[in-house]
């Protein structure tokens, strides 16, 4: 089978450096090429004229000219062609929860404009995948007709390969680290919701760290500023050198029709290198609570359950077994199966 996936974001030049296309195109992409499909990584600004292929999966389009001129010719040649979403970036009604303009990034008039276009690309598409169950059902109550698949986030290729021989290091419990790694600048909010607990926890812990990985504006206070540090973001290729030291890995996110859309992807980086996740119960979440996810259901939580944590012998039996569980739910290789199940069907 030949299958095609077309990045559609604003820079063709980064377009394989963009996190959410390697985990929704490129991964499921080199699985597939594995299993000997033909595929091609492509920027949708790119001259695809005279190709031919079975599938072509565009990766969060927009209604522009180019999406609709090169989905309208694949369907004429017979070509299955699908839209590939892991937000809530579709549905106009929900355009005040997005990250950017909770966060004062960008104003509401702009953030709704782009809603509003990736909605209007949705009729364009024989069907679509993503990433949550909850990004389904939004699906399905614009287009009820229409097929969707939930492709689940799963472990890198690249992970898996270099994951064979892996041994995690000890966790050092006379300075243990934890590791919070926002990916944008739009998680302000998210992380103010732990803020509280996070300084009473680590004014109690003095020996504990905090590493910062990634852009984020909001500080926890200077009484804590010698706990703290903060690094520049890192490109995807080393990525997971950000856990290897890590004790607890931190994904908290604000309760909003948007971040219950949101996959667990941060709870299953972090299990798969052997770390549990103190993490906002999201839906997808859920899915891990006996691989890696530690939720934060309560404000004493966050205080109560890292000190917990803080016990070698407790810690030691949570994270038994954690890439193994974490691997029973995301698997590429299971997910690439039911991709071509969906590919093959009418």
């Amino acid at each position: 089978m030949k299958i095609a996936f077309l990045a559609c974001n604003r820079k063709p030049e980064l377009f394989r450096s963009d996190p959410s296309y390697i985990y929704r195109c490129e991964n499921l992409g080199l699985e597939l090429s594995r299993l000997g499909h033909e595929v091609e990584f492509r920027h949708s600004s790119e001259s695809l004229q005279g190709k031919q292929f079975d599938l072509v999966v565009f990766h969060r389009p927009k209604n522009t000219w180019r999406i609709w001129l090169l989905a309208k010719y694949f369907r004429l040649s017979g070509t299955k062609v699908l839209a590939d979403f892991d937000d809530l970036i579709f549905d106009l009604n929900f355009a005040e929860f997005s990250p950017g303009f909770v966060n004062g990034l960008n104003i509401l008039k702009k953030t709704k404009k782009t809603y509003l276009s990736h909605q209007q690309a949705l009729s364009f598409f024989d069907g679509f995948t993503v990433s949550t169950e909850p990004l389904k059902a939004h699906l399905q109550s614009l287009f009820p007709n229409k097929a969707i698949t939930v492709i689940p986030n799963a472990v890198h290729h690249q992970w898996l390969a270099e994951g064979i021989d892996f041994k995690a290091e000890p966790v050092d419990f006379a300075r243990p680290v934890l590791s919070y790694l926002p990916g944008t600048r739009s998680h302000d909010q998210d992380f103010k919701l732990i803020a509280t607990g996070l300084s009473q926890f680590l004014k109690l812990h003095p020996q504990v760290r905090l590493d910062i990985t990634g852009p984020l504006s909001f500080q926890l206070g200077a009484e804590l500023a010698s706990q703290v540090s903060h690094h520049e973001k890192v490109a995807f290729a080393t990525f997971h050198q950000r856990f290897q030291s890590t004790w607890v890995n931190l994904a908290p996110l604000e309760d909003t029709p948007f971040n219950r859309c949101k996959s667990a992807l941060k709870v299953l980086e972090a299990a798969y290198w052997g770390k549990p996740t103190l993490c906002s119960p999201i839906p997808d979440v859920l899915r891990y609570r006996n691989a890696g996810a530690v939720l934060i259901e309560t404000p004493d939580d966050i205080c109560n359950k890292l000190t917990k944590l803080l016990e070698p012998n407790y810690y030691k039996e949570f994270v038994q077994n954690l890439r193994k569980e974490a691997l029973k739910l995301s698997d590429i290789r299971q997910f690439a199966a039911s991709f071509i199940s969906l590919a093959d069907s009418n």
